[in-house]
């Protein structure tokens, strides 16, 4: 007879979420470069900001184009194609991932894309000077040199938005609200984000610990 199935892992390197120290460590070390002038920082500092923000999937980031960004007091709005082929218009409410975008393409002196068809992401030479359309690849490894100086190791894109759904889920205890942040349209397939990346908050160790007679342990003598 042929063996069960193992249980999945609570976490694989594939599935896995960062930890708010992790996710905060490796903005610290995008933005250290980004702060000694590397427009290639700056940029994949605002990248970085999309994916925690939005939850966007990596064809969704990187086919952003200039007319997809609708500038807010404080945020912006992002229009993108949704997995299944909808439009679909997303609001980030967080100044910072504003400034970011902006600081990024004055730097480049880019700032004119936003009203254009052209790619919002671009690669630079080494005078900084815009390129090709950025692809995911090469921001991935960008994404691991940062972590590794972050002391992190087996990083990847998708952990972005398995980090979202973590912190969404965590927050709020609603799988309709997270389903709905991910734009998934199977409750199923939150479930198993929700199962593989979030901590189960405690809300029952209390009512035991109330029924627990406690008592002082004393540590044993260390004799010698």
């Amino acid at each position: 007879m042929a063996r069960p199935t193992a249980p999945r892992p609570y976490q694989t390197e594939k599935t896995k979420a960062w930890t708010d120290e992790e996710m905060n460590a490796i903005l610290d070390s995008i933005a250290g470069e980004a702060e000694q002038g590397s427009i290639h920082a700056l940029r994949d500092y605002a990248v970085t900001l999309f994916y925690l923000y939005s939850g966007l999937r990596r064809n969704e980031v990187f086919g952003l184009r200039g007319n997809d960004i609708e500038l807010q007091d404080d945020g912006l709005i992002v229009r993108y194609k949704r997995k299944g082929g909808k439009q679909q218009r997303r609001e980030v409410a967080q100044a910072d991932v504003r400034e970011a975008l902006l600081t990024y393409l004055k730097k480049s002196k880019r700032l004119s894309v936003l009203h254009t068809n052209d790619s919002i992401w671009t690669r630079h030479d080494r005078a900084g000077g815009p390129g090709e359309p950025l692809t995911s690849r090469s921001y991935a490894n960008n994404l691991k040199k940062y972590a590794a100086k972050a002391g992190m190791r087996r990083v990847n894109i998708h952990q972005t938005r398995h980090t979202y759904a973590r912190i969404i889920f965590e927050d709020s205890g609603d799988l309709l609200e997270t389903q709905s942040a991910l734009d998934h349209e199977s409750q199923a397939t939150t479930r198993v984000y929700v199962q593989t990346v979030a901590v189960k908050r405690d809300k029952h160790s209390g009512r035991i610990a109330g029924r627990i007679r406690r008592r002082k342990v004393e540590s044993p003598n260390q004799s010698g």
